[in-house]
C-alpha cells in the first residue's frame, strides 16, 4: 500500500475543527499513485430533505464529479440508498454504487455482488413494520427492497416512538441489524457495512495501491473511515459529532468546493506532466540534431 500524505492533526473527539478544501488538497500533493473516490450521498453530495424522495444532488456537484472521473480517478458511490435510487441522483454520470450501505454493489451494468438472503422474508417484515406504524401516520416508512428505514424528521417528537418499534422488530429478527442515522432508524441485514464494501471495491477493482478518500457524514458511514484509515486512506466527516475520520468539512457546499479544488487539481497535475513530457521530446530532438 502506497504511504499516506503527512496528515493533519487529527481533531479531538466532540470538539470538531473544520478543515478548509485546500487544506484537504495540500494533503494530496505528496501522492504520486493515483486515488480512489468513494462517496456518501444524504449529507454529503445533497442536503436533507423532509421526505427523501426530494433530496437531489446540485448540478455544479455533479459536474465536478464528472471532470475528477476524467482524469481516470474511480469515483464510487457509497450510499444508505437502494442503487437504483442512487443512479438516478447521479443523472447522467455513470458510476459504481454501493447500495443498501453497500449490501448490494453495482461494479457496471453485468457485475454486481449482493450475499445471499433468501433466509429473511422482506414480504412479512415489511407487513409487521406497516401495521406497527397504522397508529403513527406521520413517520414516514422507506421500502428500500432489502431494507426498511423509519424516518422521525418531520414528527421528532417520534423518535422515541420510532427507535422502540424497530426495536421490537429486530427482537424477532436475529439476522438482520438496527442503523441508527439523522432522524431516521433503519433495519437492514447484518451483512450491510460500508466499511466491508468499499474494502471488496478496491479489492474487486484492484485498487489496493492507490490513496482512497471516503467522505461521510453519519454514524453509518463510521466503518467506511476505519476502513479507509486502514489502508492509509483519507477519511472525511461532514459536519459534527464524534467520528474516526481524520479530517472535518462543514457542510455539503464545502464538500462541493473540495471536489471542484480536487478537479483543478487534478487538471493542473495533467497539464504540468503534458508540459514535462512535452519538454523531455524537444530536448530529444535537440540532442539528435546535435
Amino acid at each position: 500500500m502506497a504511504s499516506c500524505p503527512t496528515r493533519l492533526d487529527k481533531p479531538v473527539r466532540n470538539e470538531p475543527v473544520f478543515n478548509e478544501p485546500a487544506e484537504l488538497i495540500q494533503q494530496l500533493k505528496t501522492n504520486t499513485t493515483g486515488y480512489c473516490l468513494f462517496l456518501d450521498i444524504d449529507g454529503t453530495l445533497a442536503d436533507f430533505c423532509d421526505d427523501p424522495e426530494q433530496s437531489f444532488i446540485p448540478q455544479s456537484t455533479l459536474a465536478a464529479i464528472e471532470a475528477i472521473m476524467h482524469y481516470q480517478v474511480p469515483v464510487i458511490a457509497v450510499t444508505g440508498r437502494h442503487i437504483e435510487v442512487a443512479q438516478q441522483l447521479f443523472k447522467q454520470i455513470s458510476l459504481p454504487v454501493a447500495g443498501l450501505h453497500g449490501l448490494d454493489i453495482m461494479l457496471d451494468r453485468n457485475n454486481s455482488l449482493s450475499p445471499d438472503l433468501s433466509h429473511i422474508d422482506f414480504v412479512r417484515l415489511r407487513q409487521k413494520l406497516e401495521h406497527t406504524c397504522t397508529e403513527y401516520p406521520r413517520l414516514l416508512l422507506e421500502d428500500k427492497q432489502h431494507s426498511f428505514a423509519l424516518h422521525y424528521r418531520q414528527c421528532p417528537e417520534l423518535e422515541p416512538v420510532a427507535h422502540d418499534i424497530m426495536q421490537q422488530l429486530q427482537a424477532s429478527y436475529p439476522h438482520m441489524k438496527l442503523n441508527h442515522g439523522k432522524c431516521v432508524v433503519e433495519i437492514l441485514p447484518k451483512q450491510a457495512d460500508k466499511g466491508h464494501a468499499i474494502q471488496t471495491i478496491l479489492a474487486h477493482l484492484q485498487l489496493e495501491h492507490v490513496i482512497p478518500l471516503f467522505i461521510g457524514d453519519d454514524v453509518t458511514d463510521e466503518s467506511g473511515f476505519r476502513a479507509v484509515n486502514a489502508q492509509q486512506g483519507i477519511s472525511i466527516k461532514v459536519g459534527t459529532g464524534s467520528t474516526d475520520a481524520i479530517y472535518r468539512l462543514k457542510d455539503t457546499a464545502t464538500v462541493a468546493e473540495f471536489l471542484n479544488q480536487f478537479h483543478q487539481f487534478l487538471y493542473r497535475g495533467a497539464v504540468s506532466n503534458e508540459a514535462g513530457r512535452r519538454a523531455q521530446a524537444q530536448h530529444g530532438e535537440e540532442t539528435c540534431q546535435n
